[in-house]
């Protein structure tokens, strides 16, 4: 049986596990530049540690897919 607090927990942990460019592309069905794009654009929030390490959170990746969900069903 999993708590509340677990279960919270486990949800929190999802929502900032961190995702490389590629995973992202993979998500998106789009290059690693165009990632990189809109990072540089300011679209999607990303966490740059050096030269190379470079994630981003789930919960930024879904905040995109919904404000360019909303854009694109609001354009209709």
């Amino acid at each position: 049986m999993i708590s509340y607090n677990c279960a919270n927990q486990r949800s929190k942990d999802i929502e900032n596990e961190l995702l490389t460019i590629e995973d992202v592309a993979k998500s998106l069905k789009v290059s690693e530049g165009h990632v990189y794009r809109l990072m540089r654009q300011g679209e999607l929030p990303a966490i740059k540690r050096g030269r190379r390490f470079t994630r981003i959170r789930r919960s930024d990746l879904m905040a995109f897919l919904d404000r360019y969900t909303t854009k694109r069903e609001s354009q209709r």
